[in-house]
């Protein structure tokens, strides 16, 4: 079972890209994890728009199943916000959500109270 990781990420003029989450796909679930706190975005319309991908994503994959949103996300995410290419992660032997927990802890320094995290199956 391959496990591909792709990185959320945030992408301002004259900045260094910022991480904003990542995903995590199996072939038949995505589990991602994001940032829940925002406060660092300056525009409150931003801010506001960040504070509900969590939201937005879970419509997707309810609407789409995980395969085609993921897909989606790499077709349309631009400019500010993007998606990295796939990466495989070679020797993933772990659960997908246990994966995605402690890449959340690490990369985004994440307790359980800090991250958003969801998982669906594919339709």
């Amino acid at each position: 079972m391959a496990i591909e990781l792709a990185m959320l990420e945030l992408h301002y003029p004259g900045r260094a890209p910022a991480l904003a989450g990542f995903f995590l796909h199996d072939g038949e679930h995505l589990e991602w994890r994001l940032l829940e706190e925002w406060s660092f975005i300056e525009d409150p319309v931003e801010r506001m728009v960040l504070a509900n991908t969590q939201a937005f994503l879970e419509s997707l994959v309810s609407e789409h199943g995980a395969q085609r949103t993921l897909e989606m996300l790499e077709d349309l995410l631009s400019n500010v916000l993007r998606l990295s290419t796939r990466v495989e992660l070679i020797q993933a032997t772990a659960p997908l959500h246990q994966m995605a927990d402690a890449l959340g802890r690490l990369l985004l320094s994440a307790g359980d109270s800090q991250a958003a995290t969801s998982s669906s199956p594919t339709r």
